[in-house]
């Protein structure tokens, strides 16, 4: 093999290792109901009413709160995983060893689901 298709072979694959670092800190997350115009309680942020997006930090999980006066009040965590930037991460940390530091940031990672829907269903009176 040519030593410099080597060289820029080993070069190209250094440069898409370490994306995390980069990669953006948040991800959109869209909440809708049905009926509409339900309270989104996620806590530490604005209340919001429903349907909404709403931008939240991509590596912690987060618990969503859906409620409307005469129904059911459902809540939701939304899990947070290893996303594709984090994922070539650790396939470059295990060629180079330095795109480790990519895996401690928040763009390694993503939610699992970023559209919540939530049917709510009415209260039941009892008498």
């Amino acid at each position: 093999m040519n030593i410099k298709f080597c060289i820029l072979i080993a070069g190209l694959s250094f440069l898409l290792t370490g994306c995390s670092l980069f990669a953006p800190r948040t991800d959109e997350l869209t909440i809708d109901s049905d009926p509409q115009n339900a309270e989104v309680i996620i806590p530490g942020m604005e209340h919001k009413r429903t349907p909404c997006v709403v931008s939240v930090p991509s590596d912690k999980g987060i618990m969503v709160i859906v409620r409307k006066k005469g129904y059911v009040t459902r809540e939701y965590n939304v899990k947070s995983t290893l996303g594709k930037c984090g994922t070539l991460d650790v396939c470059g940390t295990v060629l180079w060893g330095v795109p480790v530091v990519g895996l401690l940031t928040p763009g390694a990672y993503t939610l699992e689901n970023h559209t919540i829907f939530v049917p709510l269903e009415e209260e039941k009176i009892e008498r």
